[in-house]
């Protein structure tokens, strides 16, 4: 855990909004701020190595 503890709260979050599912506000926000670090229009938060090889196949989507 981070010394801020920012984790606990989001867990508690998760566990308050009945969060099941591996998209919404917090990996929307990611996405975001990761492709503004980058300087990129657009990132994408994937579920693993494989999705992300399928998804770089050049294929517009």
């Amino acid at each position: 855990m981070s010394a801020e503890g920012f984790e606990q709260e989001y867990i508690e979050e998760a566990f308050k909004t009945n969060w099941i599912a591996p998209l919404g506000f917090n990996v929307d926000k990611f996405e975001e701020e990761l492709a503004q670090k980058v300087g990129v229009k657009y990132a994408a938060a994937l579920s693993s190595g494989t999705a992300a090889i399928h998804f770089s196949s050049g294929k517009t989507i």
